[in-house]
């Protein structure tokens, strides 16, 4: 999931090392990363917790 991060570090780096601009558009692109990764996280915890108050045990 993690791997969705290297286009924003790849844009970081390039702006440090080769001075590139960083853009509104590259910096809404990062936060729609990490809104994905941070729904992905939190969406699997949720379920988790429906699987183990149905069910009595984790899965």
């Amino acid at each position: 999931m993690f791997i969705n991060v290297m286009p924003i570090s790849a844009a970081v780096m390039g702006t440090i090392v080769f001075h590139e601009r960083l853009t509104w558009t590259h910096i809404i692109g990062a936060l729609f990363v990490f809104g994905g990764i941070l729904f992905n996280i939190y969406s699997k915890k949720e379920k988790k917790s429906v699987l183990v108050s149905r069910e009595g045990k984790v899965m």
